[in-house]
């Protein structure tokens, strides 16, 4: 068995370890745990080795580390606790907010209106059905990874696999919010669910799609009439290519699968000028532009030429 300290730092106020895992100096005082050196606490206590946040306890973290027990002191990850202030009072958030032991309380109600899982603590932003807004929630036990295929919500950890992935929740206003090739765009899903945004893969053709998903339409919540094209399931119970529909407004569009209400029909993007559209019955590919409050998009859609 080694007997190396893994070396990991977090920054943020310095406060006593909020681990009940005992204390160490090598990974022969932790049995199957390793002993992990954290500079950030000043302190090193047993914990486990992880993969991502949900394979470690609420309190903790996981992070990379410097394994001293490698002759190139390799990249290892571990559950190191959450570093933080102390809070004046408690919330409900799966963290010991006010550092009085306690995690949570049995008044604590759950935080209301999260757009990403930044404000969530231990807990992850969801969406559940029949709720006015989202909530910040303990994650599900899921089966799938963030941006991990899914064919049913309890797939992921948020309980949401309206766009074919189990994506994670996104603020439109922060840069960075979603990764490279990916957009922050409202999910449309279950209509009894409150309205939020998801990273879902940019895309400019169903072509670059998997293949259940479509090249979709998309407005950004809260995004000042953004809009964007994105893969996604088709909108259920909505209408098909061709159909007619309300009008090219927000509204209109959320009434189609693909997104996009242009001249009273359902239609979707397309890549060349001229190009018949045989989905959209009388339609070519045609430039135009398409107005969202003081918004302009200019596009190829198929639309009576």
């Amino acid at each position: 068995m080694r007997a190396a300290l893994i070396l990991v730092a977090l920054g943020g106020c310095s406060l006593p370890a909020a681990t009940p895992n005992a204390r160490c100096s090598t990974d022969l005082d932790c049995g199957s745990l390793r002993c992990v050196a954290d500079l950030t606490l000043g302190v090193s206590y047993c914990s486990n080795g992880c993969i991502t946040d949900a394979d470690c306890p609420t309190h903790q973290s996981c992070r990379g580390g410097v394994d001293q027990g490698t002759s190139n002191a390799a990249e290892t990850s571990v559950c190191i606790d959450r570093v933080r202030s102390c809070e004046p009072s408690e919330t409900c958030n799966g963290l010991d907010d006010d550092c009085d032991g306690v995690i949570d309380g049995p008044s604590c109600t759950l935080k209301a209106r999260c757009l990403d899982d930044a404000p969530c603590g231990a807990f992850v932003c969801q969406a559940p059905d029949n709720q006015p807004d989202t909530l910040c929630a303990p994650a599900l036990l899921a089966s799938a990874d963030d941006f991990e295929a899914c064919t049913s919500n309890s797939d992921c950890r948020n309980g949401d696999c309206a766009t074919g992935s189990c994506s994670p929740f996104c603020r439109a206003d922060l840069p960075g919010s979603c990764p490279s090739g990916f957009a922050c765009a409202r999910s449309i899903g279950r209509d009894a669910a409150p309205a939020h945004n998801q990273c879902q893969p940019r895309c400019s053709l169903d072509s670059d799609c998997e293949a259940d998903r479509d090249c979709v339409w998309r407005p950004v919540y809260q995004g000042a009439d953004e809009h964007v094209l994105v893969c996604a399931k088709p909108g259920p119970n909505r209408l098909p290519l061709g159909a007619v529909c309300p009008d090219n407004t927000p509204e209109g569009d959320d009434a189609c699968a693909s997104g996009l209400c242009y001249e009273r029909r359902c239609t979707r993007p397309c890549t060349s000028v001229g190009i018949d559209c045989p989905d959209v019955p009388g339609s070519r590919c045609v430039r135009r532009q398409l107005y969202y409050g003081p918004r302009e998009f200019e596009m190829l859609v198929c639309a009576e030429s």
